[in-house]
């Protein structure tokens, strides 16, 4: 793992200012709240705060029951809002400090911890400047920054998705299991919804980690490697069976009968929205991405390259284009 340099933290400082401008714009310097009117009120800081007070009311971090929301109902249905969420119980230390105020807190360093967790990940793949770079990307792509003030499950869960990447190349590297087992966790216990497309995200990388470490790869070697890394992966999963069971149970057993008939084919057809992947508000801003590779390649073979070949400009200006026709339309 490489130390951070002089250089670097002066790459961190700057991320952190480039956060701090961002907030003061979108709330017109301090004038407004970091939030939005679509879920805030009655979901993100109103329902942590009721959690909140139940556990200084009862001294339970699960109370049995939720007299207050909806009528009075088991807690679990409304765990997707931050029962045992790490960033939430956080709030429970700091009773002086109102809910409202500590979301939009915890939501701008999320943002940044993601951020330096990433620049700190890359750089121990690649130099600085790419880290840096590519830091920056992931910063102003849409969803990040859009939804740390808008739907903010969707990014809470980022800080412990790039700490798992993190915990898998100590597994490689210096076949360490900790750090996966706790940010696996951490992850299901702050979203547990997002959490499984993040586990098959952590699973692919950990599969490419094995292909690049070992050349000659056999069927039982690959067999016994899967288990192994596996293994920490699912005792994190097992120790997020806290949240995870009883919210099943509520999901399962809370279902009406219902007269609705739903075509089992329509539900395992893709309804693409191709317009979506390039941009929106949802979107992982591929759009973006094209453009910005488009100008690197161009710029790398004016300014790094003797033969001057631009064959690889002409492969992805159609692709460019073709994005720009979709959006159009």
């Amino acid at each position: 793992m490489k130390k951070l340099k002089k250089d670097d933290y002066k790459k961190i400082v700057l991320i952190l200012l480039l956060i701090i401008i961002y907030v003061l714009c979108i709330t017109n310097f301090l004038d407004s709240f970091y939030g939005s009117t679509v879920d805030w009120d009655c979901q993100h800081f109103s329902i942590p705060d009721y959690f909140r007070k139940l556990f200084y009311e009862t001294g339970n971090l699960i109370p049995n029951f939720a007299f207050n929301l909806g009528n009075g109902q088991n807690i679990f249905y409304y765990s997707y809002y931050g029962l045992l969420n790490p960033i939430i119980l956080i709030s429970y230390f700091l009773p002086f400090i109102e809910m409202i105020d500590y979301i939009q807190i915890s939501l701008i360093i999320i943002v940044f911890i993601s951020c330096i967790l990433l620049y700190k990940w890359l750089l121990n793949k690649y130099n600085s400047s790419i880290a840096f770079f590519s830091t920056i990307v992931y910063l102003t792509i849409t969803p990040v920054l859009f939804h740390s003030h808008r739907h903010i499950m969707f990014i809470n869960y980022m800080p412990f998705l790039i700490l798992s990447l993190i915990g898998v190349d100590k597994y490689f590297m210096e076949n360490k299991r900790c750090l996966l087992i706790i940010s696996v966790f951490l992850l299901i216990m702050t979203s547990y919804f997002f959490s499984v497309g993040s586990i098959f995200v952590i699973t692919v990388y950990g599969l490419y980690n094995f292909i690049k470490n070992n050349k000659n790869i056999n069927f039982k070697l690959f067999a016994r490697e899967t288990v192994k890394f596996l293994i920490p992966i699912i005792v994190g999963i097992l120790m997020g069976m806290i949240i995870i069971l009883p919210t099943l149970y509520v999901i399962l057993s809370g279902r009406a009968d219902s007269n609705v008939n739903i075509n089992f084919f329509n539900l395992i057809i893709p309804n693409l929205k191709i317009l979506n992947l390039f941009y929106s508000s949802y979107s992982p801003g591929l759009n973006a991405l094209i453009l910005i590779s488009i100008i690197y390649i161009y710029i790398y073979i004016v300014f790094f390259t003797r033969t001057k070949n631009f064959s690889s400009w002409f492969y992805l200006l159609p692709c460019f284009f073709f994005s720009q026709f979709l959006l159009i339309f």
